[in-house]
């Protein structure tokens, strides 16, 4: 899940320690029947379930890829206290306020990849090597999903003699997505709307 990973980074920078989280776990306890598992969790849902049961580590239950039946014992490692949401399309009429909010999402990534969530339109899977700008038919946004992913960095680049700032994001659907598993997405707006809506930055870790 996009949130360990995030756990992980963070504390290894700001105290030096490496560990590997379970994902396995996570998704064992937040997914409760087939209908969910097809669903998911939002990254929200999940970053809550950990400020409160905290994370247990990967060699005590190994990813499988697929839910499974709680056969262990909890043994919680780290959790996090505090984590901050920054809503990017809440201010996509604001240049000023986007702007701001944008320069915050960078200063995190600074410290630690952000999770984020990223509006799934069926064309991203051909992402390769460019950056992504959106969908030129509106009527694609009405066929979208929610997707999570990690924004690992930021750049830019000119393209046709115009400025474009994107995000660098890691996927979860393995190397042959993208250039190796990253992606760049435009942070411009297209059609009135980010395709990078929303980040997750955790802010406090504590051991158990």
């Amino acid at each position: 899940m996009e949130i360990l990973h995030q756990i992980e980074q963070k504390n290894k920078k700001q105290r030096g320690g490496r560990f590997v989280l379970s994902p396995q776990d996570v998704y064992n306890n937040l997914i409760e029947n087939k209908e969910e598992d097809s669903i998911g969790r939002s990254i929200k849902e999940a970053l809550e379930w950990v400020c409160e049961h905290g994370c247990i580590l990967e060699t005590n239950c190994t990813y499988k890829g697929r839910f499974m039946p709680i056969t262990y014992l909890r043994e919680p490692y780290m959790r996090v206290t505090t984590f901050r949401q920054i809503n990017l399309q809440q201010h996509v009429l604001s240049r000023t306020e986007l702007e701001k909010c944008e320069s915050k999402v960078r200063e995190a990534i600074l410290i630690a990849p952000v999770a984020a969530h990223l509006i799934w339109i069926n064309e991203m899977q051909q992402i390769k090597d460019g950056i992504y700008s959106g969908p030129k038919d509106e009527a694609s946004f009405d066929k979208t999903g929610d997707h999570g992913v990690i924004v690992v960095g930021f750049g830019q680049s000119t393209r046709n003699d115009e400025l474009v700032k994107y995000w660098i994001v890691r996927n979860s659907h393995g190397k042959r997505w993208g250039n190796k598993g990253y992606g760049k997405i435009n942070l411009a707006p297209t059609h009135g709307r980010l395709l990078v809506q929303s980040v997750w930055i955790v802010r406090g870790l504590e051991k158990m």
